[in-house]
């Protein structure tokens, strides 16, 4: 409804893998890691059955296993650069679509 019935105005992003924080240090990595990924399969075929866009930003989000910059000071959620590098690459996959 937001996007006035226009499905190709509407962009679907995967959800971050919160495995590689320090958060999640204490846990169960390994199925934390896989649930996301198997949580993305469904997010991604629900949205290109609703002809919707899909970004996966999933794999940037697990560089901040080598990168802690790309996470902010609580350890959990991602830093203004990773939220850059995501916006930038939506930004672009919406330039695509008005070519």
């Amino acid at each position: 409804g937001l996007a006035g019935g226009r499905r190709d105005h509407v962009f679907v992003i995967s959800i971050p893998d919160y495995s590689v924080t320090p958060f999640a240090a204490n846990s169960d990595t390994a199925t934390i890691h896989r649930q996301i990924d198997q949580f993305n399969v469904i997010n991604k075929q629900v949205t290109a059955q609703s002809l919707c866009n899909y970004l996966d930003i999933t794999p940037s989000t697990r560089e901040a296993l080598n990168d802690p910059t790309l996470l902010a000071a609580d350890g959990l959620h991602p830093s203004g650069k990773e939220y850059k590098k995501w916006a930038e690459r939506l930004g672009t996959m919406m330039l695509d679509k008005l070519r």
